[in-house]
This record gives C-alpha cells, structure tokens and sequence, in this order.
C-alpha cells in the first residue's frame, strides 16, 4: 500500500535537488569557471587552448546555469499558484459554490475572506510577489525587468532609465525555495495531497 504524501513537498524537494545537482556537476564547462576563479588552469586537461575557446565555455556554463535558475523560478511560481487556485476552490466546494476560473487575485479575496486574513502579510509574501515578478519577465521579455531603472555614474550624476535584466544566483534561487516553503506554511488549509 503506498504511503500518502504531500504532493506540494515532493514537488518543493524536486525543485531542491534539481538545483543542487544542476550546481554540482563536475564537467569540462564547471571545471573551466572554478580554475579560471583561482588563476590555476593551465595545468588541467580541460583547459582550452584559446581565449575564444574560453569565452566559449564560460559563456555556455553561464548559458545553461541561466536555464536553470528559469527552471526553478517558473517551478517556484507555479506550485504558489496552484496551492492558491486549489485552496480557493476547495473553499468554493465547502460553500457549496460552483468553482470559477481563478487568478492569484481572486484567490486571494476568497483565501482572505474564508480565513479572515491578509495574504500580504503572511511571511515571504513580498519574496513570493518578487518570484511571481521574475517567472513572468523570464516568460514574456527574457528576464528584463517591467520598470525602468535610474542610471548613474560614478558620481552620482543621473544618466537617466533604462531596464535591467533580472540578477539571478544559486544562493538567491535556494533563498527563494525557503521563502516559498515559508510562506505555504503560513498559507491556511492543507497541501495538495499525492492520491493513494
């Protein structure tokens, strides 16, 4: 008999390890970055010949850890999203309601109405806004951020806006999976659940 679990838990640990051992692999492309790091790569036999081959590989290495951390994001805000739809839906069931198309929004006044509570306030909520704010620019303008930036120089002189890339990093990524698993510990109601 299989044992029950929580669908949200295996997904959030999914997420976990494919960071971790996306991180972890010892490859040609890796192995280039962390020697190029300590100035000691010319005596492994990974080392490319060339300072284009180099560019090249960093440039991959960059490449893939770039895919990755949308991976994870995208990952990240989906699972908030349907543990907010879900929950919302079980409580339009419970009030014997016929369940609506939902967005985060309208799960919020339902989740806010049923529980009496404030979504914004519960912890991570403002991390949890900035996932949904990095899914989104990865998925509609390739990571550049909707609103434009002050730019200035060294001395503080105003160059004027301009738009910026979203700055992604494994120790930003891995704070981010904390931060949702925080804040759907605050979140009312049970997780999904894996089916028997």
């Amino acid at each position: 008999m299989p044992i029950k679990n929580l669908l949200y838990n295996y997904k959030i640990e999914c997420i976990e390890i494919f960071l971790n051992r996306a991180f972890a692999i010892s490859d040609e492309y890796s192995i280039i970055q962390q020697e190029f790091q300590t100035l000691s790569a010319s005596q492994h036999e990974y080392y490319p010949k060339t300072f284009s081959d180099l560019e090249h590989r960093i440039d991959i290495l960059l490449g893939y850890q770039n895919i990755v951390f949308r991976a994870v994001y995208m990952e990240l805000n989906a699972i908030v999203e349907l543990e907010l739809k879900r929950l919302a839906t079980s409580i339009q069931l419970k009030q014997n309601k016929k369940p609506t198309k939902l967005n985060r929004k309208n799960a919020f006044s339902i989740i806010e109405n049923e529980y009496g509570l404030g979504i914004r306030n519960l912890p991570c909520f403002e991390k949890m806004d900035e996932i949904r704010k990095i899914a989104n620019a990865y998925k509609h303008s390739d990571g550049v951020k909707s609103v434009c930036e002050e730019q200035t120089n060294d001395t503080t002189i105003k160059l004027g806006y301009c738009k910026k890339r979203y700055n992604l990093s494994f120790d930003k990524a891995k704070s981010s999976i904390e931060a949702v698993k925080d804040f759907m510990k605050a979140l009312p109601g049970e997780r999904q659940q894996i089916y028997e």
